[in-house]
């Protein structure tokens, strides 16, 4: 697809138009296509507009306040999933909806950063019982860590949380 025409050129092949300049004289002056420069004169000449022409397409779901209260109902809780703002904003559009109105304000959907369960104090602790566990004998070695009782030591939970794109 070609590139809009700014609207500083389209002014001036219209004021070059005004003016009497021919469509190949104002072609070689502005540097864009003739066919470009028809459509900017027609359009200027049977409807009076610079601008692009109104699309016509489905009108959008929410108003800029509901969009807003999605963004502000993710900012106070990034935790949030797209059901959830529905059921709490109470609002009548998909979760989809939702999700595109969050992409569009620049707040995409992520896995958090992974942070230890394990305190500092718990560290020093698990530090010191392995250093003791060294000097231990075989047969003390065998009984010691037969408990087979899971730690973890890191989050592992595959909650998402929404942030903006790049934020961390």
């Amino acid at each position: 697809m070609t590139p809009r025409v700014p609207i500083e050129d389209r002014k001036l092949i219209t004021r070059l138009f005004s003016e009497g300049l021919k469509q190949k004289a104002i072609c070689q002056r502005t540097g864009r296509s003739k066919t470009s420069v028809s459509r900017i004169i027609r359009a200027f000449r049977d409807e009076g507009r610079i601008t692009d022409a109104k699309r016509t397409g489905r009108p959008r779901a929410t108003q800029h306040t509901d969009d807003e209260l999605i963004v502000a109902a993710v900012v106070v809780d990034p935790l949030l999933n797209a059901k959830e703002i529905r059921h709490e904003l109470s609002l009548d559009i998909s979760t989809a909806t939702i999700r595109r109105r969050l992409e569009e304000a620049g707040i995409s959907n992520c896995a958090p950063g992974k942070k230890p369960f394990r305190t500092e104090q718990q560290r020093k602790q698990r530090l010191k019982s392995a250093k003791e566990s060294q000097l231990w004998s075989a047969e003390e070695r065998r009984v010691h860590f037969s408990d087979e009782s899971t730690s973890c030591s890191w989050g592992d939970e595959q909650r998402m949380v929404r942030m903006p794109s790049c934020s961390r």
